[in-house]
């Protein structure tokens, strides 16, 4: 492997910790920055290792991350970032316990839902769905995120999202802001796929998805009933 090269911003000469990204990039960090959550990191802060610990995450991701770590500076907002991004960076949150991570990728995938792009707004339905689609009060979010990505067929929606998200998105597209059921081919004009759900499947584990291609008998998948 070639030599790493050194992050900009995180090459402090009084810096004990040498973390390397997945892209080959060193960063150099200060132990006491780490001390909170050493054993999510599983970096040995009592010594100084001349051998770099090695991340799976990459340089862009690991670099906002550890922005949450200096608390004197201000942290990241992320608001310069993709979606894609947000994600990745809340995905190594959640892995290291960085809570204050945690909680800005939720409140930017939140505002992501003011968005029109349907790869966007999929990957933070994706997204809240994973990590957070036991809180309630992710619900008229979750719905937003839904009904704008309506006009997508079947096959592209099938695309970013599947199991359990799948299973959600199809909770929340038929199931409106009053609470009432609905049922909704998507989209109208070119779906040959109609989506139904029932009210009484409260839970994303056991929501039951019928599906039916217009004109032609379809057999229910492995554990899953068709309803009429």
């Amino acid at each position: 492997m070639s030599e790493p090269t050194v992050h900009e911003q995180y090459n402090s000469p009084t810096a004990n910790i040498s973390i390397l990204s997945s892209n080959n990039v060193l960063f150099r960090i200060h132990s006491k920055n780490l001390a909170t959550m050493s054993a999510a990191f599983q970096v040995p802060l009592d010594s100084e290792s001349s051998e770099a610990a090695r991340f799976d995450e990459s340089s862009e991701v690991l670099a906002c991350l550890f922005g949450f770590l200096y608390t004197d500076e201000a942290p990241p907002n992320l608001l310069d970032k993709k979606v894609g991004v947000i994600e990745k960076v809340g995905r190594a949150a959640h892995k290291y316990f960085v809570m204050s991570a945690v909680t800005v990728c939720q409140l930017r995938m939140v505002d992501l839902a003011k968005t029109t792009e349907a790869s966007t707004l999929f990957h933070a339905f994706a997204y809240l769905v994973e990590f957070h689609g036991e809180d309630t009060g992710f619900g008229p979010t979750l719905d937003t995120l839904a009904f704008r990505t309506l006009d997508n067929t079947f096959y592209d929606v099938s695309k970013w999202l599947s199991g359990v998200t799948l299973a959600a998105w199809v909770l929340n597209a038929q199931t409106p802001m009053d609470g009432t059921s609905r049922s909704r081919c998507i989209p109208r004009q070119r779906s040959h796929i109609r989506l139904t759900c029932w009210p009484y499947a409260t839970s994303l584990r056991i929501v039951t998805v019928s599906v039916e291609r217009v004109g032609a008998e379809v057999p229910a998948a492995d554990g899953e009933e068709n309803r009429t």
